[in-house]
């Protein structure tokens, strides 16, 4: 069989994001990104026809309804999340990072995102 490799893969991939899981009918127990960096946000996009989840975000004591189509975007190493069961069908795509792949690609790890002095838009 032919294979792509690693190096192929990462020059055509088109996102911030370096890893991406799919979840599908889970509850997802709260934890945190121990693998990730507290400058580094992870993205959570919800699809599909289901009703009653709450994502948990219990480090900043915040609870909210997490219906198809919301996204939510935060440090998932700062903040310990989870997100409930719920009836119907629901797939929530994960996007974070992994430090160990900029290791692996030999890529500096990025820090905090720092707005240039003059982003002040005027209006």
């Amino acid at each position: 069989e032919d294979h792509i490799d690693d190096v192929t893969v990462l020059k055509a991939w088109s996102s911030v994001f370096n890893t991406l899981s799919i979840i599908s009918h889970q509850e997802t127990p709260v934890h945190w990104g121990c693998l990730s960096k507290a400058e580094w946000y992870d993205m959570l996009a919800s699809v599909e026809n289901y009703n009653e989840a709450i994502l948990e975000l219990t480090g900043a004591g915040f609870c909210s309804k997490f219906d198809s189509g919301t996204i939510a975007v935060f440090s998932g190493k700062l903040l310990n999340h989870g997100l409930s069961s719920c009836s119907g069908e629901r797939i929530c795509v994960a996007f974070y990072m992994r430090e160990y792949v900029h290791t692996i690609c030999g890529v500096e790890t990025p820090g905090w995102s720092v707005p240039p002095h003059n982003h002040v838009m005027q209006l």
